[in-house]
């Protein structure tokens, strides 16, 4: 048998109230993607890029992309660099 998880929090009354405000907030702002080419992990199998997206606030997230080259339809990584000052770099992960 399987133990699922029982968080011994629960979450507060206003919970999706927020994450709603939270995400029609997010939809107005342009995403502004910007990729630039990765040529470190850029193989002769996948191109590899960082990408910058726009978030709330003054605030631009950043993460590693990378797809495979040639016929696809092919799926691709996406590394979210998540809550750290320092972006570990990936290359070991997809190249």
């Amino acid at each position: 048998m399987i133990d699922v998880f029982q968080p011994s929090a629960s979450p507060p009354s206003d919970f999706g109230a927020y994450w709603e405000g939270m995400l029609a907030e997010l939809a107005a702002v342009p995403a502004a993607a910007v990729l630039d080419h990765d040529p470190r992990c850029t193989t002769a199998h996948s191109t590899s890029f960082h990408l910058y997206l726009s978030s709330l606030g003054p605030y631009r997230l950043y993460a590693y992309y990378s797809g495979p080259r040639g016929e696809g339809p092919f799926p691709a990584i996406l590394h979210a660099t998540g809550h750290a000052s320092v972006a570990t770099f990936p290359c070991r992960l997809i190249c």
